[in-house]
C-alpha cells in the first residue's frame, strides 16, 4: 500500500513461504503493470516480514526471479 505521495512502480500478488522463510512478490497490477525495480532505491516493509528473503517472479516463466532482498535495500517499519 501506498502513503500519501508516494508512486506506485507496478503491482501484482503476494504469499508467503513458511517453510523456506520467504515473502514471494509475482504478477502484475492490470493498472500498472509489473514492478519496475529499477525505479526503487529502498523498499519499506511491514517488521512483521522482517528476516524472509523477498522474491519477485514474474508470471511470464522465461524470466528468472528477482532477488529483492539482495538487489534492493529492505527497511523494516
Amino acid at each position: 500500500m501506498l502513503k500519501p505521495g508516494e508512486v506506485c512502480c507496478g503491482g501484482g500478488f503476494y504469499e508467503l513461504d513458511y517453510i523456506t522463510h520467504r515473502l514471494l512478490l509475482s504478477g502484475a497490477s492490470s493498472e500498472y503493470g509489473e514492478p519496475v525495480w529499477e525505479n526503487i532505491g529502498r523498499l519499506a516493509v511491514s517488521a512483521y516480514y522482517s528476516g524472509l528473503e523477498i522474491v519477485y517472479s514474474s508470471w511470464d516463466r522465461w524470466k528468472e526471479e528477482f532477488p529483492v532482498s539482495e538487489r534492493i535495500e529492505v527497511v523494516y517499519e
